[in-house]
């Protein structure tokens, strides 16, 4: 790696810290002899290189070491072991504490923390209302911070932040805060941040809402590096660590027959009413070789179908915790003998963002829905451009026909 290229360079770093192994009544029983303390590593052999210009998100479970990486990136503490190199300006939102003083209000600290970052006062006063109208509250700018909420808090920090003229943005957490509106507002910022050649550095818990903007995701489990590459390999293992079940790698799913021989039934016990799923194909138009986002993406169902009254047919999606985020339907109408039916949604482009999505079929009859084939599919949808509202966005289309 030419050293040149690198903005942070973080060489087999660790950090240790200790605890007391006494609590409650025996600590203070203890409280005066010397205590047995006991250590553990919040990181352990942390090495990456990260270029200017980068996006890095960095996820894992609680206790996994994000907020430290930043915290030692950003100087706050120093490394037990290993060392760490920062090429450029850094401007940091970390943990809540950190940076206001809570008895000054927002309007003084934005000052206070504009001099600290070294801008001057006819500067931060020309940013003012730029940082005002992000942050979203004008009522309470005069109010001391220590009466905001966390995620007032947070708003007002990340505010003034995105208007220091950094090389080297830290976030911890940033898009967990706030409502929808102030969640795209911040990843436009973040956006624009990146366009503008900074390096940055994100934290969060929902790989899904930093994949699309993200170049790279660190994946840390108990204190080490577990995953360092592509968002969507990223956000697969680490929906894998969660749930504890290891997700399929096909970006086509076509049903085999042996699969089908074990999940294809009536809807009902009712020889007037048949729905039998014989076929499902997930595809690109213009890609033969994965599913990505750029493009819509195709559901194609053929089934056997026969019922006395118009039903629809019934796609859902859902997430790797299995919530349904969307669903589109299509009419099936009245036939008095069973025929074979085919079936297109389509998924508009650019509405699912990187992340790994399940799909359910179902009819819904006199407006009771039942799943005839529950995870019929499992997509990888594989892109790495900014999607401000991700599957919040999706309206299926569908069409339908009968096959003679």
């Amino acid at each position: 790696m030419i050293k040149e290229q690198l903005a942070i360079q973080v060489s087999g770093v660790s950090k240790q810290y200790f605890k007391n192994r006494a609590g409650g009544a025996a600590f203070l029983k203890n409280l005066f002899k010397k205590q047995h303390k006991e250590s553990f590593y919040a990181l352990q052999d942390i090495s990456i290189d990260i270029n200017k210009g980068e996006v890095i998100g960095i996820i894992g479970p609680n206790g996994s070491g994000k907020s430290t990486m930043l915290k030692l990136i950003s100087g706050i503490t120093p490394p037990t072991e290993g060392c760490i190199d920062v090429w450029g300006k850094t401007a940091s939102i970390l943990e809540i504490g950190i940076g206001f003083q809570p008895d000054l209000s927002g309007y003084e600290n934005i000052f206070l923390s504009g001099y600290m970052y070294g801008l001057s006062k006819a500067e931060i006063a020309g940013k003012i209302d730029s940082i005002t109208a992000l942050f979203g509250f004008p009522d309470f700018l005069h109010t001391p911070v220590k009466h905001y909420s966390s995620g007032m808090y947070m708003r007002l920090a990340f505010s003034l932040i995105i208007h220091i003229d950094a090389n080297i943005y830290l976030f911890d957490e940033i898009l967990s805060v706030g409502d929808i509106y102030f969640q795209q507002a911040a990843m436009a910022e973040i956006k624009r941040l990146k366009q503008n050649g900074a390096t940055i550095l994100i934290v969060s818990h929902d790989p899904n809402s930093i994949s699309g903007i993200t170049d790279r995701i660190l994946f840390l489990n108990q204190s080490k590096v577990a995953f360092c590459g592509a968002p969507g390999e990223a956000t697969i293992m680490y929906h894998e660590h969660l749930t504890g079940k290891r997700s399929h790698t096909e970006d086509i799913t076509e049903l085999k027959e042996e699969a089908l021989s074990k999940i294809k039934r009536h809807f009902v016990k009712d020889s007037n009413l048949v729905c039998d799923i014989t076929y499902v194909k997930v595809f690109n138009l213009n890609n033969t070789h994965g599913i990505h986002g750029h493009e819509d993406i195709i559901v194609d169902c053929e089934l056997r179908y026969k019922s006395c009254h118009q039903n629809l047919f019934c796609l859902l999606i859902k997430d790797f915790n299995q919530t349904v985020i969307s669903s589109g339907t299509a009419p099936l109408p009245p036939v008095s003998e069973a025929g074979n039916f085919y079936v297109r949604f389509t998924i508009p482009s650019n509405s699912l963002l990187t992340a790994r999505y399940y799909f359910d079929f179902g009819l819904s009859v006199n407006d009771s829905l039942a799943v005839i084939y529950p995870c019929a599919c499992k997509i990888h949808i594989n892109t790495n451009e900014c999607q401000l509202y991700g599957y919040t966005n999706l309206q299926i289309t569908s069409q339908t026909e009968r096959h003679e």
